[in-house]
């Protein structure tokens, strides 16, 4: 495509846990390539030795947090709702989406846009990702964790919407991290 062609995505309802593990497993097969490079950043810095993988482990389960509002979650139903399926009880990062489909198209239009979730995801994880990475003398890391997860949708992302995260959200990031063996 050209490039101010927007590419459309084919999404299923995807579970919260579902997708933020697979982002995991994507950066835990690809730290091979980057093992080298960021054990020279660590020492550079003088960070501890797995600072880095540590915190890209962190930055892939948490960047959707934000998708835990009631904002978002509440989007998830009414559009599920439009196109004639439900959600089962639970959290969501993506909902059925097919772009070739029109009664998706409709649902997308009938039930307005998504709620923001980028920025939104970074100011819900600020206290856990100081304590899960934080060495009291450079805070660089938890800087850099929490902008790349603010960020994920647009470099220059800077705003932020009010949010409330739904009854029983920190119970399901805690279990991501415990799950993942980040807790």
């Amino acid at each position: 495509p050209e490039a101010h062609e927007r590419r459309e995505y084919r999404y299923h309802l995807e579970p919260y846990q579902e997708h933020a593990t697979l982002v995991l497993e994507g950066v835990r097969a690809v730290w091979s390539g980057l093992a080298q490079a960021a054990r020279r950043l660590e020492q550079r810095a003088g960070w501890p030795e797995g600072t880095l993988r540590r915190a890209a482990e962190l930055v892939a389960l948490l960047h959707d947090t934000g998708k835990l509002s009631a904002g978002w979650q509440g989007w998830v139903r009414r559009y599920q709702r439009a196109i004639g399926r439900g959600a089962p009880d639970g959290f969501y990062a993506h909902t059925d989406r097919d772009p070739t489909v029109a009664e998706h198209a409709e649902a997308e239009r009938a039930t307005g846009r998504r709620p923001p979730h980028a920025m939104e995801s970074a100011l819900s994880v600020v206290p856990l990702l100081s304590s899960l990475l934080d060495d009291d003398s450079d805070r660089s890391v938890v800087r850099a964790a929490l902008t790349a997860i603010g960020r994920h949708h647009g470099a220059f992302a800077r705003e932020y919407s009010r949010y409330r995260l739904e009854r029983g959200a920190p119970t399901a990031v805690k279990d991501l991290l415990v799950a993942a063996g980040l807790e």
